[in-house]
């Protein structure tokens, strides 16, 4: 895998590991400088010094990882401080704008704190599992290193060969989200869902960066297979969607690793991917604003649900407030800290329900009369009378909390070694890559979670609907090519 060195290079580049320690630190830093003035019910003179400790923790884990080398620790060290260790920060600084840690119980410092104690051991809980499952594989041996080399090898030639069935995949994906997803949003007919597993973001993602890393894919190709992208990602998150983006940065991520690629960055890139980010933030947060005034039309049609949203738009018209909320969304700590703090969540988040979830989803018709997804039954305690727009996560953390106490971080170290041995124990060829591609996602989707029955749910989908994909798109032959 790629070596994540934690020093800048004297050729002027700088490496993904500089920017992921300077972040980490610079967390804990300007925490203290805001300071506990009693003004951030999140924020006590205690805080900034816990997660600092945990600064510290990742601080390690990159700098023992730089030898090591283990790819699903670095994708997963890069999904905490992205999503989780980042909105420490952004709840400091905008302590207004967040819209899940007071709808249904007050969250105190005191108790924030409890919980991020429990997110610091869940950390290191994950951090343990992944360490475990990659000691358990073989991937030391040379036997081991020659075939990845030589199915790396192929695998580049078989993309090369079949750039244009990519293409051609990936314009009808661009065409489906576009047409169904953003001119008729809510106009939907019934088979759109099935036809959604057929052109989901991830695998348009997946075969796009598969593209942009081939070397021997021409430049010209690739500007617009980059280009498609683009546009896809800007569609989506300027209409208040994060998922796409989310998904984008880990696809990239993920595949320089797998093919070995240098994760650093030129210092004049550096500051181009910082305009791009910054544009891609005040983007995502006008989206966010945008999705809450279409939810008056969108959502419900009551005096009730109207006001309520209304006030919410109102709250975010001026920038900050909309960076504030937009920073809520785009962090997963939050809703973790409601299901810790509140125990009416024990009464929906239960592994009865989670089984009644993924059978039912699983199945055709309905096995069981009360069967819903978590993350649509956790809205019956937050949001009874369907008001407003919230999202639904629930995030590992709170969400293992309840089904399994105190006992959660062991869960999580398990749940870790499973995801990291299946990862290393896939081969090299396009499906295996695609498997590993797969375990990558289900990492980050466990840790931002939406339940674990949606996980499961989503994982055999993407996997079934994936290799079909996979068959058509690389190893149809069709015409002139039967005859060979």
């Amino acid at each position: 895998m790629t070596n994540v060195n934690l020093q800048v290079s004297s050729q002027k580049y700088i490496s993904l590991g500089v920017l992921l320690g300077l972040l980490v630190i610079i967390i804990p830093v300007f925490m203290f400088n805001i300071g506990a003035d009693g003004s951030n019910p999140y924020v006590d003179e205690l805080s900034p010094f816990i997660v600092l400790s945990m600064s510290c923790f990742v601080l390690f884990v990159l700098w023992v990882n730089r030898n090591r080398r283990i790819a699903v620790l670095e994708v997963f060290i890069f999904v905490y401080i992205i999503f989780w260790h980042f909105r420490f920060l952004t709840l400091a600084l905008f302590p207004d704008g967040e819209l899940v840690l007071t709808r249904t119980v007050l969250i105190d410092s005191e108790i924030f704190n409890d919980y991020i104690w429990l997110v610091f051991i869940s950390l290191v809980a994950t951090v343990i599992g992944i360490c475990i499952g990659f000691g358990l594989s073989n991937i030391k041996s040379e036997r081991y290193k020659e075939k990845k080399r030589r199915c790396s090898h192929k695998l580049t030639i078989l993309v090369y060969r079949k750039k244009y069935n990519i293409l051609l995949y990936c314009l009808f994906a661009f065409g489906y989200e576009l047409y169904f997803m953003q001119i008729l949003p809510g106009f939907l007919p019934s088979w759109k869902g099935y036809l959604g597993f057929l052109f989901s973001f991830e695998f348009f993602l997946f075969l796009v960066a598969l593209t942009l890393l081939n070397e021997l894919v021409s430049t010209k190709f690739k500007v617009i297979m980059f280009t498609l992208m683009l546009l896809y990602v800007l569609m989506t998150v300027i209409s208040g969607s994060r998922s796409v983006l989310m998904h984008f940065v880990i696809v990239v991520l993920f595949l320089l690793l797998v093919f070995d690629k240098p994760i650093k960055f030129r210092l004049r890139h550096f500051f181009l991917i910082l305009l791009i980010g910054i544009f891609i933030v005040f983007s995502f947060a006008y989206g966010t604003y945008q999705r809450h005034t279409r939810s008056i039309s969108g959502f419900s049609f009551n005096l009730e649900s109207t006001q309520y949203i209304l006030k919410n738009i109102g709250e975010m018209e001026s920038w900050e407030g909309m960076l504030g909320v937009a920073a809520a969304r785009a962090g997963f700590l939050d809703f973790s800290a409601e299901l810790f703090a509140n125990p009416k969540y024990g009464e929906v988040v239960t592994i009865e329900n989670i089984i009644k979830a993924t059978i039912d989803g699983s199945t055709p018709g309905a096995i069981f009369e009360d069967s819903k997804l978590l993350e649509h039954r956790i809205k019956d305690i937050y949001n009874p009378n369907k008001t407003g727009y919230q999202s639904d996560a629930l995030g590992v953390v709170g969400e293992n909390y309840l089904l399994f106490g105190y006992a959660s971080p062991f869960v999580i170290a398990f749940v870790a070694f499973i995801i990291t041995y299946i990862y290393y124990a896939s081969n090299w060829s396009i499906f295996g890559v695609y498997i590993k591609f797969i375990m990558a996602l289900v990492l980050m989707n466990w840790w931002n979670s939406f339940g674990y029955d949606l996980l499961f749910l989503n994982f055999t989908r993407q996997l079934v609907f994936g290799f079909i994909l996979l068959t058509l798109i690389f190893y149809l032959r069709v015409g002139s090519n039967l005859k060979k």
